[in-house]
């Protein structure tokens, strides 16, 4: 597996880790006054969770202890020998930007508690008018706010890698017109696509669905695209070039991914794909299809030439299930080749009608003329219509290839 995939897996699985952990709570409370200090330490003795609390009297040794970074929250009071208001604040603030700071304070000052809040502070709270509850719940809420801000941020840089797993630019092959589009339900999805270069003018396409969409499709999404990866761009391999060849290479192909995968795959998880390589020199196409909706050749004038349906179990359902290869189909100029995943024909409206496979073949037909890009736009553009711009319900992948 290349960079790129370990750091899109790592990343998806933060967010996995920071959904489901509950870890020990590491507090700095800044505080002088001992009776104070006392009382907030009794005060979370409630708190639900694990706690692990440091105390410090001044602002120059909390700074010298955020130095280690491993500090979850900051209780901090104002008025401390070395420091006061809200340049106490603004010092801690600057050494330790990303964690989360509750201002404990004997001020109860309206005006320097917007501005505490407009600066960052999680909360603003005055001492002796709070207790235990109202402390733990400040804590409980900084805490899930700050959790959420790094699930946030671990999703999206999760997402742009995970678009960057996806092929980019244009697909070029002499002949042929190639494009692609996911357009994932959650901020990262488990539907998955590619177009492989492999030997002698051979084209690998794919395209597939992890059961369910969001993070855990998505390591798993992840995991099937460096398998299938591996398999075919063994290319310079004699043995490989030879497979290629072979009338059976898709069926090979998806026999050995599932062989690998489902040792690996959780219960109730599975991933259907289908296959097709193309012979650009030959101009001819065989498919292997595990679960996964029919694709479908259409001729020039938009007939079904011919419908790529499934011949097997999904992915990681039976660790020894045989995937065979279709017969070969003759590509002739003008033939179109469409895939979809099923988040295209189960798109809903809001009558609860699905989109279907047979709206979805017309907009094709009708747009047949134009270039593989623009047919996927039109497309899009009709499942939006059908949909009212609602939120997908399911990823939404979609591939067309002309040949010209």
């Amino acid at each position: 597996m290349n960079d790129s995939r370990h750091i899109a897996l790592a990343s998806i699985e933060d967010v996995r880790r920071l959904d489901q952990e509950q870890e020990t709570l590491h507090i700095l409370l800044v505080e002088d006054d001992p009776d104070d200090a006392f009382l907030v330490k009794r005060f979370m003795d409630a708190f639900s969770g694990p706690v692990e609390m440091e105390q410090v009297v001044r602002v120059a040794a909390a700074l010298e202890r955020l130095e280690h970074n491993n500090i979850d929250l900051i209780l901090l009071d104002l008025g401390v020998p070395d420091s006061s208001g809200l340049d106490t604040f603004r010092r801690v603030r600057h050494r330790a930007p990303e964690t989360p700071i509750i201002i404990l304070t004997g001020d109860d000052d309206g005006l320097l508690a917007d501005d505490a809040m407009k600066l960052g502070a999680e909360d603003y709270l005055v001492k002796g008018e709070i207790d235990g509850h109202q402390l733990t719940r400040s804590v409980s809420y900084a805490i899930e706010r700050v959790r959420r801000r790094r699930m946030e941020q671990a999703l999206h840089v999760a997402r742009d890698i995970q678009l960057s797993l996806y092929p980019r630019g244009v697909f070029e092959v002499e002949g042929y017109d190639f494009a692609g589009r996911c357009y994932p339900a959650e901020t990262v999805g488990g539907d998955y696509f590619d177009f492989i270069h492999m030997a002698d003018g051979h084209v690998g396409v794919v395209v597939g669905d992890v059961a369910g969409h969001g993070v855990g499709p998505a390591l798993l999404m992840a995991e099937t695209r460096a398998c299938l990866t591996t398999l075919t761009s063994l290319r310079t391999l004699t043995w490989v070039s030879a497979l290629v060849q072979s009338e059976q290479c898709p069926g090979q192909i998806l026999t050995s991914a599932n062989a690998i995968l489902a040792r690996d795959m959780p219960r109730n998880r599975f991933v259907t794909l289908l296959m097709v390589n193309i012979d650009s020199r030959n101009h001819t196409l065989v498919h292997s299809n595990a679960g996964h909706p029919p694709g479908y050749v259409l001729d020039s004038e938009g007939n079904i030439k011919a419908k790529l349906s499934s011949n097997g179990f999904p992915i990681g359902i039976d660790e020894d299930s045989h995937y065979e290869a279709s017969e070969q189909i003759r590509l002739e100029s003008g033939d179109l080749i469409a895939l979809v995943s099923d988040g295209v024909i189960e798109s809903i409206s809001a009558d609860v009608e699905p989109y279907g496979r047979e709206q979805m073949l017309n907009v094709i037909r009708h747009n047949r003329h134009r270039s593989s890009d623009q047919i996927l736009d039109q497309l899009y553009n009709d499942i939006s219509r059908h949909t009212n711009g609602a939120t997908a319900a399911d990823d939404i992948t979609m591939l067309v290839i002309k040949v010209e």
